[in-house]
Order: C-alpha cells, then structure tokens, then sequence
C-alpha cells in the first residue's frame, strides 16, 4: 500500500477518533453540569468513575486473556504448509 494511502487512512481514523471523543467529552460534560445543578455531583462522578474503573480493569482483563490464548496458538498450534491460491479455491477461475 502506499504511503499516501496509508497517510489519508490514518487521518480519518484520527479524525472518527477524536469526533467520538469529543462527542463523549461533551455528553459527560453536560451530565456533570446537571447532576451539579441538582446537588447531585458527588453522586455522578462516584458513578462515573466506577464504570471508568470497570472498564479499564475488565478491559485490561480481556485483552490479556486474548493475547495469551494467541501467544499459545501461534506457540503450540499446528504449523500448516503453504498452499497456492488455486488449491485454496479448489482451481476455479
């Protein structure tokens, strides 16, 4: 792939990226400034930052339980031989 391509790929990835970041930003900045409002502030951010919490310890979790099951995959899988593409797709053309 060239680099170009490569450059405008990772542009609009960044660009989603930070759309939806500050999409996210902006709604809990909303709720921060309402739940103030209505005295409720200490509830919202003990709220907040336990679903935070969640969701970096279970996601810390997961993404070892995966890296390991593909560490032992690629470690004691079976190692297959290479094969054309036209056996792949049984010589159709």
């Amino acid at each position: 792939m060239p680099k170009r391509t490569i450059g405008i790929l990772m542009l609009c990835l960044f660009a989603a990226l930070a759309f939806v970041g500050l999409r996210l930003l902006t709604v809990l900045y909303t709720d921060l400034l309402w739940f103030g409002e209505l005295g409720y502030r200490d509830a919202f951010l003990t709220m907040t930052l336990a679903k935070s919490k969640s969701l970096l310890i279970f996601g810390t979790c997961f993404a070892l339980f995966i890296g390991i099951n593909i560490y032992f995959a690629r470690f004691y899988g079976r190692i297959t031989r290479a094969m054309a593409f036209e056996v792949v797709v049984d010589g159709e053309e």
